[in-house]
């Protein structure tokens, strides 16, 4: 069993649909990271997230109503081992990130190289068994904002 994965006895894995209602708005990370028209309009039409993990891994898809915009990464929970990711905004190069379990949920710690480099940490919690948060925290080149996405899982 990997270092801190004892907690992953959540049941994260799943097709998550996001609850636009109850979801805070991403306007200001958005305007911190200085997002393009399109890449600002897919983010704006993000409908879900599909996660799989496993006792040692944890894998999440990104997914927004226009098909070219999907964003898949891999972490190993360890806390320690990072992995190399495309850049979320879509701009040329990679982001590094660490995922662990802990405290009853799975936290994404990540980080960017210039053009307007940051770094992310993302909590993923359930609050019910069916609806999963997501606080994400983000800081861009002295900025820095905070929002909540919540999802419902999706059943089949």
């Amino acid at each position: 069993m990997a270092a801190g994965s004892q907690e992953v006895s959540l049941n994260l894995t799943g097709t998550w649909v996001k609850d636009q209602v109850r979801s805070d708005s991403m306007d200001q990370a958005i305007k911190l990271m200085q997002l393009g028209g399109l890449v600002r309009q897919a983010i704006k039409l993000m409908r879900g997230v599909e996660i799989t993990h496993t006792q040692d891994t944890f894998h999440m898809a990104l997914c927004s109503i226009f098909a070219w915009f999907r964003i898949n990464e891999s972490y190993e929970l360890n806390g320690t081992t990072p992995s190399s990711c495309n850049r979320r905004d879509l701009r040329n190069g990679r982001h590094t990130g660490t995922a662990h379990a802990k405290h009853g949920m799975v936290q994404l710690q990540i980080s960017w190289p210039a053009p307007f480099s940051g770094s992310g940490l993302e909590e993923y919690e359930l609050n019910k068994p069916d609806e999963l948060s997501v606080r994400s925290t983000i800081r861009v080149e002295g900025g820095e904002t905070v929002y909540t996405t919540i999802y419902n899982r999706k059943h089949t």
